[in-house]
């Protein structure tokens, strides 16, 4: 199904909600598996992150998942994933700045007015 018929079916659901007496969790909307392969190296180089970068470990499992949702059409509204792209970018370019400059001996600069 589309992200349209998702949210047309989560808005029908709850009206009916709001019109009828307290009932179960029951929901028109069918349930969602992820799959996961465990041997995949994403999932590895995130379980090793899980344990050196735990916060950033989160916003990339995050991200992960938005991405599935993405590719399956089932993301309703992908503006939701743009802090936290803006957050792993700047981790990943915080740190390979950090990097480039401790291998430069400390003398790494960026020339933003330079051309090329």
């Amino acid at each position: 199904e589309s992200s349209s018929m998702r949210r047309m079916m989560r808005m029908l659901d709850m009206q009916q909600r709001d019109s009828e007496a307290p009932r179960s969790e029951e929901s028109m909307l069918p349930k969602q598996t992820l799959e996961i392969n465990p041997s995949h190296p994403v999932i590895c180089r995130l379980h090793a992150l899980s344990k050196a970068q735990p916060t950033v470990a989160v916003l990339v499992a995050e991200q992960l998942f938005d991405n599935t949702l993405m590719a399956a059409g089932l993301m309703d509204d992908s503006r939701t994933m743009l802090p936290r792209l803006t957050t792993l970018m700047e981790t990943l370019l915080g740190s390979v700045i950090e990097r480039d400059a401790a291998s430069a001996g400390g003398r790494f600069g960026v020339d933003l007015d330079s051309e090329g």
